[in-house]
């Protein structure tokens, strides 16, 4: 998936609905101690900056930034090594043996 930050100005009058209800957006959740900014995460892919970005002016909810999340490489090792980990331990245990 592909994610990136907003940060709204207006937080109490945010509607998540409206963003959740873009095309290619799977969730939204609020930054943890960072009031206002949201964390986006979209479907793999799917770039729906420019909408979230539309929405959020449109509605007048203050746009203060909009921040694209890469991925870093130890970020990928560890994705990569955990599910090689998890998979034998799988097979295994559906194993009749």
């Amino acid at each position: 998936s592909e994610r990136f930050t907003i940060a709204l100005r207006q937080r109490d009058r945010f509607d998540a609905e409206k963003i959740l209800a873009l095309p290619g957006v799977r969730r939204l959740t609020e930054e943890a101690g960072r009031e206002g900014t949201f964390l986006v995460e979209t479907t793999l892919g799917a770039d729906a900056r420019e909408e979230v970005a539309r929405i959020v002016v449109q509605e007048g909810w203050g746009l203060l930034a909009l921040t694209p999340l890469t991925v870093g490489l130890e970020e990928v090792f560890l994705h990569l090594t955990t599910e090689e980990k998890e998979e034998p331990a799988t097979a295994r245990r559906r194993s009749p043996h």
